[in-house]
């Protein structure tokens, strides 16, 4: 075989495996490129619909958390610790930051912003911050309660003996 063959044979061989090189590397690229979404996407809003309930029967911040869609929007309504009975706030729209849903509460008094995360146990987790606005003289408070998806308690309290 001459040298001008082997050479040609070399450089055949070269831009072949390079090429085959190059087209395996596009396709990863792509599939990495259509996986994106993917990759470290937050939880998706359907694990957070549903009716949550506070774990701890004592609270006196968030009693019932009950989450559902609406189109592309994720709707929260919330109930708080009243006496007799819960205090209805109402629906807001939720945000998406991370893998978390952010809520903003404003009724005039107060503003309260709450973080929504789902927990590895499947909990919920709800952090809050209260500002009020008012002239109370009232100081800000911070809040961290755990709900259960599908847990049922009875928030009004009992009939005074």
């Amino acid at each position: 075989m001459a040298v001008a063959e082997l050479w040609t044979l070399t450089i055949s061989d070269y831009f072949m495996k390079h090429t085959y090189q190059k087209t395996i590397g596009c396709a990863l690229g792509l599939l990495m490129f259509a996986l994106l979404p993917v990759i470290g996407q937050t939880p998706k809003a359907s694990s957070f619909v549903g009716d949550w309930t506070n774990k701890d029967f004592k609270t006196r911040d968030i009693t019932r958390v009950q989450i559902r869609l609406d189109g592309n929007s994720v709707i929260a309504h919330v109930w708080g610790r009243c006496h007799p009975k819960e205090c209805d706030w109402g629906d807001a729209t939720a945000s998406a930051k991370g893998q978390t849903l952010s809520l903003t509460w404003n009724p005039g008094f107060a503003v309260t912003t709450q973080a929504l995360t789902l927990l590895a146990d499947g909990s919920l987790q709800v952090t809050g911050h209260t500002h009020f606005t008012d002239s109370s003289g009232r100081k800000d408070s911070d809040s961290k309660d755990i709900f259960a998806k599908g847990l049922v308690h009875d928030w009004s309290d009992p009939a005074p003996k």
